[in-house]
């Protein structure tokens, strides 16, 4: 996840035209840089994006990474247009999305059912997918699917159960009562965790189901499926032990692992990303496939394995960065109701916001991140280009730095030119989590 300054700004030796008070907020007076990059408006009309003007590798890779920075509306509603370009122009039946492994039969099931079955699967979505920019996509998706039934596409939900309550209410509860075990809910009430006991358990009831088994009224629920959300359960909570023990590291690389197994292993994700075509829409540090400052012992995310590890799919990646400079909250998030089912991450982002901006104030914009060279720089083509996003590509960014060397001490540039394509969104708004 981006990194938040906590309004307190850093600034790089670029010759500002105003004060660093005056960058607080977006659109600036008179935001000026002296650095010239060649980026790109990314021009808008008839309702979308004209994506046609980027670069023209875009679609010859096997695998397209889009990379966002996480809770933006504008960057969801950009990332679900170009997921239907991208199919309109070519096919890509396999759209991965960083969301829990157990919502994948779930999701799928209701981008396939008809109008009336779909609506049952809804209020076993609704607690993965809060936000109504996500209902969008997964709205545009189904809508895509009932207009293209020789072009669907398929939903694989990579992420591992962070939030065990999901995965037990609405994958092994129904499974085990389906196999006529009633003792989990209560077993799990009364201990009110996942204790080795309730794990051992667990083990002993789904090696036992037969081979064929799923439940009736959610043939999706199987036993190969089963089986797999019982692998990412038990990685989250061998990621949440290790988290306790040795820092967010140790999470995080445990967590990395499991995505990488269930984007490639046969049993879950592996046969398909071998045979199609893939979007994965995931947050920016699993989407970076380039690192100007190797160093020993860096994580490596799905992305960047993909591109250089994977054998069908090495060598054959090419990724999108999504990103913003500053961003506003909704009218309503001055109402402290309106947000409470997000996460504590978002919380932390709307509560900073209002600490600066007491009450709603339209077109104000909290620059989320530091302004560098290469950021305000970029900032300043779009404003050139009324407030457009604008977009740059990875050799523009080594030219400038080869013309330059000092960019490559930019914390910007170093992030960006992780990325065969950057597009960067002057200003953006939350998501909306409204009840």
């Amino acid at each position: 996840m981006r990194k938040v300054f906590c309004l307190v700004l850093l600034f790089s030796s670029v010759s500002w035209a105003q004060s660093p008070a005056d960058l607080r907020f977006l659109p600036a007076p008179s935001l000026f840089s002296p650095l010239n990059l060649p980026a790109q408006a990314l021009l808008y009309s008839d309702g979308t994006y004209e994506f046609g003007k980027m670069d023209q590798e875009l679609f010859s890779h096997k695998v397209l990474l889009l990379g966002e920075s996480h809770w933006m509306h504008e960057i969801h509603q950009l990332l679900t247009d170009l997921v239907l370009y991208a199919n309109t122009r070519d096919y890509y039946p396999l759209l991965v999305l960083e969301v829990p492994y157990s919502a994948t039969a779930y999701i799928n099931a209701y981008l396939n059912a008809d109008s009336v079955a779909a609506q049952q699967y809804v209020p076993a979505i609704k607690p993965i997918m809060k936000a109504k920019e996500s209902w969008r996509l997964l709205r545009t998706l189904r809508a895509w699917n009932v207009e293209h039934p020789n072009k669907k596409i398929t939903v694989a939900c990579s992420d591992i159960e962070q939030g065990l309550g999901y995965c037990l209410k609405y994958v092994f509860d129904p499974y085990f009562k389906a196999l006529g075990e009633q003792r989990l809910w209560p077993m799990l009430t009364q201990a009110q965790d996942l204790t080795p006991q309730i794990q051992a358990f667990m083990d002993s009831v789904l090696r036992a189901a037969p081979a064929d088994f799923k439940v009736p009224d959610a043939p999706f629920l199987n036993r190969a499926f089963v089986n797999n959300v019982w692998i990412n359960t038990k990685a989250s909570l061998a990621a949440n032990r290790a988290m306790q023990e040795s820092g967010y590291e140790a999470f995080a690389q445990i967590r990395a692992e499991r995505i990488f197994q269930n984007l490639t292993d046969d049993a879950f994700f592996g046969k398909k990303l071998k045979a199609d075509k893939t979007i994965l829409w995931g947050g920016a540090d699993h989407t970076k496939i380039y690192d100007p400052n190797p160093g020993e012992g860096t994580l490596r995310w799905e992305g960047w394995r993909l591109a250089h590890e994977f054998g069908p799919t090495k060598g054959n990646v090419y990724a999108i960065r999504v990103t913003n400079f500053a961003y506003a909250i909704p009218a309503n998030y001055y109402q402290p109701e309106a947000y409470t089912r997000a996460t504590e991450s978002f919380v932390q982002l709307v509560d900073l916001f209002k600490k600066d901006v007491p009450g709603f104030t339209p077109d104000r914009y909290l620059i989320l991140d530091e302004l560098t060279d290469v950021s305000a720089a970029l900032a300043q083509q779009s404003q050139r280009q009324n407030n457009l996003p604008v977009w740059i590509n990875h050799a523009a960014l080594r030219e400038a730095a080869r013309q330059q060397p000092n960019l490559r001490n930019d914390a910007v540039w170093q992030n960006f030119v992780g990325y065969d394509t950057v597009i960067v969104m002057p200003q953006t708004t939350l998501f909306d989590y409204g009840n």
